[in-house]
């Protein structure tokens, strides 16, 4: 059967039910902020879409048929039911209490950065707690419901909102035991002669520059795979050379170790890290998180030169919704 129900047909429904209280098309209409011919025209509507009267009009008292008297009764439940909704999640927009779900970026060492802003925000907000996801991307992270998502690289999804945290510097990083094996690299265009392993969205090439020297390295060659802490596993096991965070040397995980950083006297390109949401519309909890996220930020040691100084505005990021 063709479904007929108009969009508004809640709000049409809290009309009549309005009428049965106030019992007066002036009072219902006042109530509601708006004038009575509107009102009167939309309950004919309605009664008209309905197919019955509702309503006897020929009395000098406002009488309900015996049909509207039925209408109101079903209706006025399913109307303070839906307000009940509404005040419910209100509620629970506004409160200070209950479960964020944000999603961190697959970069062990942003997630080891991460847990202590997470601890110290919970040390204020005892009754705030969190549920954590390790996402790829913005999109995966709308999928898994989370409010709040910290992305590596400049989000390609033109739907979310974004302000910048940092800069992660990017080092290329060896095991001393592939060294041993296969020598070092002089100057970045020896890499080529080197097994690489890029990570996905980072693969085009790796631009590295030392004063007024800039060399590229294609990297058609090489292999991928999806995650940075995959690709620190990798090296970390002796089998290839990549472009690895410096931040992890503040916190040298297992994988760590036995790493050497190659070629430091040649700069990498940085991965811009932001702070996402899919809407300027998140709970007050999630908000409370963000602005303390931003100024967490500011003292990150993001980069091995440490802080650098973000805005607390909306930063301007092409092809994604911003705020000056």
């Amino acid at each position: 059967m063709k479904n007929t129900l108009s969009p508004q047909l809640l709000s049409d429904m809290s009309l009549i039910v309005k009428l049965s209280q106030r019992q007066s098309f002036s009072l219902a209409a006042k109530d509601l902020g708006i004038a009575t011919s509107s009102f009167s025209r939309r309950v004919a509507a309605f009664e008209e879409a309905l197919g019955t009267r509702l309503i006897d009009r020929t009395t000098r008292r406002l009488a309900f048929t015996a049909q509207g008297a039925a209408y109101v009764r079903e209706a006025s439940r399913i109307v303070e039911e839906a307000e009940q909704v509404f005040l419910d999640f209100q509620a629970d927009i506004k409160s200070v209490s209950g479960e964020i779900r944000i999603a961190l970026p697959q970069i062990g060492t942003v997630i080891h950065h991460f847990s202590a802003l997470v601890t110290q925000f919970a040390e204020h907000h005892p009754d705030i707690h969190f549920h954590i996801e390790s996402l790829a991307s913005p999109v995966e992270a709308l999928a898994q419901d989370c409010e709040i998502a910290i992305v590596a690289g400049i989000p390609k999804e033109s739907s979310m909102i974004v302000r910048k945290l940092g800069d992660i510097e990017m080092g290329t990083y060896a095991s001393r035991s592939y060294l041993e094996r296969h020598g070092h690299p002089n100057r970045p265009r020896d890499l080529q002669n080197f097994n690489l392993l890029a990570v996905e969205n980072y693969r085009q090439a790796w631009r590295f520059s030392r004063g007024d020297e800039s060399e590229d390295i294609a990297l058609n060659d090489a292999m991928t795979c999806n995650c940075f802490t995959v690709a620190e596993d990798m090296v970390g096991a002796g089998n290839c050379i990549s472009l690895l965070p410096t931040i992890a040397d503040t916190f040298r995980s297992e994988a760590r170790r036995d790493l050497e950083r190659l070629l430091p006297e040649w700069s990498s390109e940085s991965i811009p890290l932001y702070l996402t949401t899919s809407s300027r519309l998140i709970s007050a909890r999630a908000n409370l998180l963000l602005v303390f996220a931003m100024e967490f930020a500011r003292r990150s040691p993001f980069g091995t030169a440490g802080a650098r100084p973000y805005p607390m505005g909306w930063v301007a990021v092409e092809g994604a919704k911003r705020r000056a």
